[in-house]
């Protein structure tokens, strides 16, 4: 090969390596840097347990602050964590559909019978800014798995819902609402509600199979009806968006945790919304917006 031609594969390599990196996932729930990964090894993060093999054994784990292979709260699967205490506003508007659509089942009332349900309540059981990331339900004699960094996530922060933020109401999208009726989880298809019954499937979003199906809806009371949640556009294990793009006045991630990886951040950030919110002017919305 003529020398002439080595800076062109340099640089050719270099922006191949660059549009590679932009586009990169995040790393597992136990590689380095997850924030989910609690566990004392995980020294990328902040919010990590102390690590202390003998005096606090459960920190050296990371599926453990989430989940127990035995006797385990029948919130979520293997559900390790306690429920949250705190009650949540929830998102409501003038223009919101879903508070006047009955089989929605969704109440913005503020008091027990209209809190968040499913996943989201799991979400919840760390970022209500209130309980211990450590208070484990499984932890037998050990007591709560001791952290570094805070005991829990601070309420003024930008991963808390702590209702003095008051972020389930006014700033977020709204969560626990049932988006389908006759559901099949499997084939995510179902009945719309409160638009004449329309037959739905939710949109495949790539042709490559491993991420066609990433937006779903949640039948975790396995009652046949597919309930919008926070694992519909958020994956808790790893971000599998474009981990490397933030915000730059604030530095938060642009996708955190996100369900898909588009081209760009902003691209796979639209296409999940898209996936539900049809905003193509030439294409019938399979929902109301917003």
């Amino acid at each position: 090969m003529s020398h002439k031609w080595f800076p062109l594969l340099c640089a050719g390599l270099l922006t191949l390596a660059f549009a590679w990196s932009a586009c990169a996932k995040g790393p597992m729930v136990s590689g380095m840097g997850n924030k989910h990964n609690l566990s004392a090894q995980n020294t990328a993060v902040t919010f990590r347990a102390v690590d202390d093999a003998v005096n606090n054994p459960g920190g050296q784990q990371v599926c453990i602050f989430c989940h127990t292979p035995h006797n385990s709260q029948s919130q979520g699967p293997l559900w390790n964590r306690r429920d949250t205490s705190q009650v949540f506003a929830r998102y409501t508007s003038n223009t919101l559909n879903i508070k006047n659509i009955a089989a929605s089942q969704y109440s913005n009332t503020g008091d027990a019978s209209g809190q968040p349900n499913g996943s989201s309540r799991l979400c919840l059981s760390c970022h209500d800014g209130v309980t211990g990331l450590g208070d484990v339900f499984r932890s037998g004699q050990m007591g709560a798995i001791q952290m570094l960094g805070g005991n829990n996530i601070p309420q003024a922060s930008v991963a808390s819902f702590h209702p003095s933020t008051n972020k389930m109401k006014v700033g977020h999208h709204p969560v626990s609402f049932v988006y389908a009726t006759s559901f099949d989880y499997k084939t995510q298809t179902g009945t719309m509600i409160g638009l004449n019954g329309a037959s739905f499937t939710i949109p495949k979003l790539s042709a490559q199979p491993q991420m066609a199906d990433k937006v779903k809806l949640q039948d975790s009371k396995r009652d046949a009806r597919g309930w919008m949640q926070c694992t519909t556009c958020h994956d808790a294990h790893q971000n599998m968006g474009n981990d490397t793009t933030v915000y730059p006045s604030t530095t938060r991630k642009v996708v955190p945790f996100w369900v898909y990886s588009g081209a760009t951040a902003v691209a796979g950030h639209d296409a999940v919304c898209n996936s539900c919110h049809k905003l193509a002017v030439t294409t019938p919305a399979p929902w109301p917006s917003p």
